[in-house]
C-alpha cells in the first residue's frame, strides 16, 4: 500500500514537470521539443526537400533548409530560379509555405529555432494563428507599424516564443533553453 502512495506522490511531482516541457506552439506537427533528426524527418514527410548544412555561427550546429514549392525553372547551375506558387506542397491558412528552416546544436539535440517562410496574405496567417493560440502582442506604434515598415506580432508562453513578420513573411518559433 505504501508503494502505491510513493508512486502516486512521484507522479504528482513529475507530471507537472513533463507537462511544462511540451511546446505550446506547433505548426504542421513541428515544435521546439523535437530533436533535429526527428524534425527533418517530419519536414520531409510534409513534402519538403531538405538540405542539411553545418551552421556558420561561432556555436556551430546543424541547419536544415526544406523547400515546399515545385521548381518550374532552373538556372545553368541547377539551382531553382522560379517556383510554382500555384502548386504548394504545404500551406498555412491557405497561404503557400515556401521554405522551413530548422536549427539545432546537433543531430540529436532539440531544436533551437524553426523558421517558416511563406507567400500570400500575412493577415490570413495572423488571424489563423490568433484563432489557434490566442491574442498576440503587437510591436510598434498603436497602428502596429514600425520605422522599418515591417510589422511584427508575437506570442509567448513561458520560455516559448512565436513571432510573425510581414517583411519578410516569416513565422519563427524559438525557446529559451537553460544553459
Amino acid at each position: 500500500m505504501s508503494s502505491i502512495r510513493y508512486l502516486a506522490g512521484a507522479a504528482l511531482v513529475f507530471v507537472p514537470v513533463i507537462a511544462l516541457a511540451q511546446s505550446p506552439f506547433e505548426i504542421s506537427g513541428l515544435h521546439m521539443e523535437l530533436d533535429f533528426t526527428e524534425a527533418v524527418a517530419k519536414a520531409e514527410k510534409l513534402g519538403g526537400t531538405c538540405q542539411i548544412t553545418t551552421s556558420r555561427t561561432q556555436d556551430g550546429g546543424k541547419i536544415a533548409q526544406c523547400g515546399y514549392l515545385p521548381c518550374i525553372e532552373h538556372n545553368l547551375a541547377g539551382e531553382c530560379e522560379k517556383w510554382d506558387l500555384d502548386a504548394p506542397k504545404l500551406t498555412i491558412a491557405a497561404q503557400p509555405i515556401m521554405q522551413i528552416g530548422l536549427e539545432a546544436p546537433g543531430d540529436i539535440s532539440r531544436l533551437t529555432r524553426i523558421l517558416i517562410l511563406f507567400e500570400g496574405s500575412t493577415v490570413a496567417v495572423a488571424e489563423s494563428l490568433e484563432r489557434e493560440f490566442g491574442p498576440p502582442k503587437i510591436h510598434g506604434n498603436s497602428q502596429g507599424k514600425s520605422w522599418t515598415h515591417s510589422r511584427r506580432i508575437s506570442w509567448t508562453q513561458g520560455n516559448y516564443h512565436m513571432g510573425l513578420m510581414n517583411s519578410p513573411k516569416l513565422i519563427s518559433l524559438t525557446v529559451d533553453r537553460a544553459q
